[in-house]
């Protein structure tokens, strides 16, 4: 398992890096990203919550998970939904977010 950064990390507030597929070992990441999701039972986990300033997080469960690497909005909905989120780096807050009920966006997997 890797270690969760706390709240006041830095690298929660900067910009991500793209990731360069020559440089990373993205099967190895995601599942070290996917095992620590699990552990910290949380349903989603970004590189930056691990203290690794890379654009790319995986989600799931433990039945099924997916990796998704330097993503882009394509489009979004003009609607909008409000739901309780949690984070892991932010240990017991739990606020309503309100997000575009519907994204297309692109990426790559592992």
């Amino acid at each position: 398992m890797m270690k969760l950064v706390n709240e006041d990390h830095p690298v929660l507030r900067e910009p991500c890096k793209l990731v360069d597929f020559n440089e990373v070992d993205v099967n190895k990441l995601s599942m070290q990203l996917i095992d620590t999701m699990l552990v910290a039972d949380g349903i989603g986990l970004a590189a930056p919550q691990v203290g690794l300033s890379f654009s790319m997080f995986v989600i799931g469960d433990k039945d099924t998970q997916m990796t998704v690497i330097n993503p882009s909005i394509i489009h979004y909905s003009e609607e909008v939904v409000k739901t309780e989120e949690g984070c892991l780096s932010f240990p017991n807050l739990w606020l309503k977010v309100s997000r575009a009920e519907s994204i297309v966006a692109k990426y790559y997997n592992e």
